[in-house]
């Protein structure tokens, strides 16, 4: 069942009759700092290259018993997601300061001390060493900006790929999101309505519509394609579960046919999409962007899908609690309808789950939700939408 949704905007700090359009180009943020962690097919040594502007330094990490601890914690973050313990406020403040002060010692530390301290930075990291590639980036804690997470600084996984060239700007008119929601019968329910919920309170019917949403229940990839051949759209989230097969990530949705699971990869999506106007994926689903990586290649849904051109892709490296889910997207859509920065909006919708769960775990516990969505994207694309003046002191993207 295919349904169309006109959603209005009533939320303080967007204006009515605000349109969305694509940037002319990828936009480099402000404040960017470039962190290289390249594979010398040394197992036991990677050489970290910071840059920053015209600045460029470059020291040897060792891959040692200290990286083997943030896998073993990632493991435990994967672990706790699906029921078992949770990770302590200590452990996940100790894992956040491990990290940083593992990568950004000596020459790096320097750089790093030079980067603005009341401005947004992204750290686009860029890595093809193994184990490096499987590091809990998004707990990164610098002693600067406490507590994690802070909305100063976004982690970004820079995949390198050869894109499309330049975006190509679009017609000025609402911003379109396709919506799949897939929730095949041998799987646990997503959480669909509660999501639904929270969508429909940050778009209120108070003003001009601004964005349509076209939605898909019980999600096929026939279906998905079907629309992407009747319409072209801005967005497509999917909503439901995500596995890893043979070291490969894929989304489940629904097979038609046998009403059973259909295991779906990234590549067959990038199919789909390639050549679209599509700008990002937001991909609510465990594994989305896990697998397992080697000293050639690394192969999940979002890689893929850059690999294929698409600017942007927020997915989850583990298993995703569903009630986690419902209060990211709010504050995700809600932040990036207002700046049209991918990088501004990912980074409020971290702050935004971790201040919702605060209260539903023990004294001592730790919300680590929060650091399980990453945002993959290409290099100079984290803003994503233009943000223009259209009536004083009114900001709003187009």
């Amino acid at each position: 069942m295919i349904t169309s949704i006109l959603l209005f905007s009533g939320s303080p700090g967007i204006c009515g009759g605000c349109l969305l359009t694509i940037s002319r180009g990828a936009a480099m943020s402000e404040h960017v700092l470039d962190l290289f962690v390249l594979n010398l097919h040394a197992r036991r040594t990677a050489i970290l290259l910071f840059r920053r502007g015209p600045h460029t330094v470059v020291d040897k990490l060792k891959i040692d018993a200290a990286v083997r601890k943030l896998n073993d914690f990632a493991r435990k973050v994967d672990d706790a997601a699906q029921g078992g313990s949770r990770p302590t406020v200590e452990e996940l403040r100790s894992v956040g300061d491990l990290l940083f002060k593992k990568i950004f010692f000596d020459r790096g530390r320097s750089l790093y001390d030079k980067l603005p301290g009341d401005s947004a930075v992204s750290i686009q990291i860029f890595a093809n060493h193994p184990d490096i590639l499987q590091v809990p980036w998004e707990y990164l804690a610098p002693p600067d900006k406490r507590p994690v997470p802070h909305r100063h600084r976004c982690v970004v996984r820079i995949h390198p790929a050869c894109s499309g060239g330049e975006i190509r700007p679009r017609e000025p008119g609402p911003l379109r999101v396709l919506m799949a929601v897939a929730e095949p019968p041998e799987e646990p329910g997503v959480g669909w309505g509660a999501i639904e919920s929270k969508l429909k309170r940050i778009f209120s019917a108070d003003t001009v519509g601004f964005a349509t949403i076209t939605i898909i229940q019980a999600a096929t990839l026939d279906s998905v394609r079907e629309a992407f051949g009747e319409n072209d759209y801005d967005v497509f989230h999917f909503i439901g579960h995500g596995r890893v097969i043979d070291g490969e990530s894929h989304l489940c949705f629904l097979d038609v046919k046998t009403n059973q699971r259909q295991d779906v990869s990234g590549v067959a999506l990038a199919n789909i999409f390639s050549g679209r106007e599509l700008r990002l994926c937001v991909l609510s689903a465990c594994y989305s962007s896990a697998g397992n990586p080697t000293a050639d290649s690394f192969v999940n849904v979002a890689s893929s899908l850059l690999e294929s051109g698409l600017p942007a892709v927020v997915a989850s490296q583990i298993a995703i609690p569903t009630d986690s889910v419902g209060p990211f997207v709010a504050e995700l859509y809600f932040s990036l309808l207002r700046t049209g920065n991918i990088d501004t909006a990912v980074m409020d919708a971290r702050v935004a789950l971790n201040a919702s769960l605060q209260s539903t775990v023990r004294r001592g516990d730790a919300v680590f939700e929060w650091g399980i969505p990453t945002l993959y994207r290409l290099p100079g694309s984290g803003q994503l939408f233009e943000v223009v003046q259209e009536r004083k002191g009114t900001t709003v993207v187009r």
